[in-house]
């Protein structure tokens, strides 16, 4: 394989990777073992990702499953670097990096379970777009996943007139720095003098929205991503029904959405959901409608070897398969629908549903306290049964079915998460707690780290000092020290919401934070 030999606006400005949880082989093994395939067990799996940026995404997951292997490739020559750096810190053994262009790649890499292409497709050249679908073809197991994200229509035909407007202001300028600022300014007065003249011209109050939206987006999001999602001179975004006409043509086929609820017609209201079914005749027309319908823009889209045949009635029995996670809470007294007859969840998104059963009740209430650990589905079964009431073995397997139903409505209103793979998250505190070596590499440059799901989340000052000392090997009395020094400096404020918190205190607020983070190996 070929390296790569000229630099890149990567190499000049890094785009700073983190990791993506849609991407991780449990969530696409998953989504595949729902739909009737035989995916790979992640314990010991294949995984390719293509543009693969500095490792931020690649490097947790080599981390987390030592026994699979994977390989990066990435056109940056210096973000490949940088991935090989870390992945030297970190003394792995199961990942490599290549610094190559993706046309270039041969048969030396073998097969693969699990290929990503998570923001490449799109801004890349033609050419190349063909060369990813060609990979997936090619070096995708028999029953392997690819998952490919890209720009999508109708939602991206209003950011792109604005991608072009940013683009011709600052396409004259050669620092990237310089074309960030600039494009931020033009986009700045835009919104406001629209808002303004929209006042007067009724014309002008939707473009001005549109604005503002876009304003919105890019406020909370680095130079970087300004650069290289809006100003980058490859975006080339294309309707889902094109998307899978190429895929066709490589001899692939769509298996689901990376968000299961986005493709369900259960998360729709009926009287909408029959309407898209009406205009739909297959699964294909049912998603590209919806498209239009929620004016989509941006889209991961699962695909598989076009000979296998795929299962799309989900059905009950199929949560037998599975673990699962609840990262939800009950509606607490003081909160609207609340009822103290039937117990309600709402998930991260602010929807809510009602446990009408005893059984749904248990297993979900189980499922909250655990949480971010997960549970196999026969120890669900058998934990929420005995919850209420129901010992003997042959009175429990007729509550399968039940348990299994009840899963399923959670899974479609993404009220649980499934899993096929149970890492070592503790939702208890050690004496001598241990966050892994990654997060502690990580916090070293940023707030941000890799969680034990493979999530990015965000660290308030207090956790990121901590962090460091929970290597196992400093217990409570050391850490509680820690945390006496951070108070003295000014770091750390001891005030609770009524009262002044003890050192103890303290301590127990921080490790609590850091389990529900999923930080805490057990």
């Amino acid at each position: 394989m070929s390296k790569a030999t000229t630099g890149t606006s990567y190499d000049e400005v890094p785009y700073h990777g983190i990791a993506i949880p849609t991407t991780h082989p449990d969530h696409l093994a998953a989504l595949a073992t729902l739909f009737g395939m035989c995916p790979a067990a992640i314990e010991q799996c294949r995984v390719l990702e293509l543009g693969c940026a500095e490792g931020g995404n690649l490097l947790p997951m080599a981390y987390t499953l030592p026994d699979s292997q994977f390989v990066g490739v990435d056109l940056s020559a210096r973000q490949i670097e940088q991935a090989q750096t870390l992945a030297t810190a970190l003394e792995l053994k199961n990942i490599e990096f290549h610094a190559t262009d993706i046309r270039l790649l041969d048969d030396q890499l073998g097969q693969f379970d699990y290929i990503i292409a998570y923001g490449i497709y799109s801004w890349v050249s033609p050419d190349a777009q063909q060369a990813i679908l060609a990979i997936c073809r090619g070096h995708l197991a028999p029953q392997g996943v690819a998952l490919i994200s890209y720009n999508t229509y109708p939602g991206w035909h209003l950011r792109g007139s604005i991608r072009e407007m940013l683009r011709y202001h600052s396409d004259r300028l050669a620092s990237p720095q310089e074309r960030a600022a600039k494009s931020r300014e033009l986009l700045d007065f835009l919104t406001k003098s629209t808002a303004t003249l929209g006042r007067r011209q009724a014309d002008l109050a939707l473009y001005s929205q549109l604005l503002e939206l876009e304003q919105s987006i890019l406020a909370s999001k680095p130079d970087f991503y300004l650069l290289h999602e809006h100003l980058e001179a490859e975006n080339n975004p294309l309707y889902f029904h094109q998307f899978i006409e190429r895929a066709t043509t490589n001899g692939l086929q769509y298996l689901a959405d990376a968000h299961l609820s986005t493709m369900l017609p259960s998360s729709l209201p009926q009287e909408i959901a029959s309407g898209l079914a009406e205009l739909a005749l297959s699964p294909i027309e049912f998603e590209q409608y919806r498209d239009f319908l929620v004016n989509r823009s941006f889209r991961q889209t699962l695909l598989c070897h076009a000979e296998i045949e795929l299962r799309r009635d989900l059905q009950s029995t199929q949560m037998q398969h599975f673990a699962f996670a609840a990262p939800v809470r009950l509606v607490a007294a003081h909160e609207p629908n609340y009822s103290p007859t039937v117990p309600k969840l709402r998930n991260a998104t602010g929807a809510v549903i009602s446990l009408r059963t005893p059984l749904s009740a248990a297993a979900l209430t189980i499922l909250v306290e655990l949480y971010p650990q997960a549970l196999p589905f026969d120890q669900l079964l058998v934990r929420s049964c005995a919850q209420i009431g129901v010992t003997d073995p042959a009175d429990r397997d007729s509550y399968a079915q039940r348990l299994g139903d009840a899963l399923l409505s959670c899974l479609t209103t993404s009220m649980v998460e499934i899993h096929t793979h149970l890492p070592q998250i503790a939702n208890t505190p050690s004496e001598y707690p241990v966050v892994s070596q990654l997060a502690r590499l990580q916090i070293r440059s940023s707030t941000t780290v890799t969680n034990l799901l493979h999530n990015p989340v965000a660290l308030d000052p207090i956790a990121a000092h901590m962090l460091q000392y929970m290597d196992g090997r400093h217990d409570w009395a050391t850490l509680r020290e820690q945390l006496v020094q951070l108070v003295e400096s000014g770091v750390a404020h001891a005030e609770g919401e009524d009262s002044v918190l003890t050192p103890d205190q303290l301590l127990h607020d921080c490790l609590n934070r850091l389990i529900h983070m999923a930080l805490l190996i057990s």
